[in-house]
């Protein structure tokens, strides 16, 4: 977070900011971070997982255009959200509940998730992936 208190011992206008912009960031994608540890998974380039139990956490550092390709999770997730609003996302898979006609052929055995092309005002987006039991 590279924040600290000034020579006085107080923390600067900077730094408050930072600090509240973790702090809310913390309030909207706790459980991605609380109780979740590493995963066996993969993340595609620019992102990284958590994971607790069914629930798998991918955290998007890089945000990139449209759709996200995950190997190895193809038929195996169930719903799939934003965590700081809960907005439903759409992926490609063939067994879905959901509209899965996104336009985008892909591999066997790939996830892959559409996203919007403006990234949501939020500092490292987190998508929750339910898995299939």
């Amino acid at each position: 977070m590279n924040v600290g208190p000034t020579g006085r011992g107080t923390f600067d206008a900077r730094a408050i900011k930072a600090l509240d912009t973790y702090g809310e960031w913390m309030r909207l994608n706790g459980r991605a971070i609380y109780g979740a540890g590493p995963s066996t998974h993969k993340a595609p380039s620019g992102c990284r997982f958590t994971q607790k139990g069914n629930r798998l956490y991918l955290h998007i550092q890089t945000w990139p255009f449209r759709h996200i390709h995950i190997e190895g999770l193809g038929r195996k997730v169930k719903y799939a959200q934003f965590l700081h609003d809960a907005s439903e996302l759409h992926w490609l898979d063939p067994d879905a509940d959901v509209d899965s006609n996104i336009g985008v052929a892909v591999g066997d055995g790939i996830l892959t998730l559409e996203l919007p092309v403006l990234k949501p005002d939020v500092v490292t987006p987190v998508i929750e992936l339910i898995l299939k039991d």
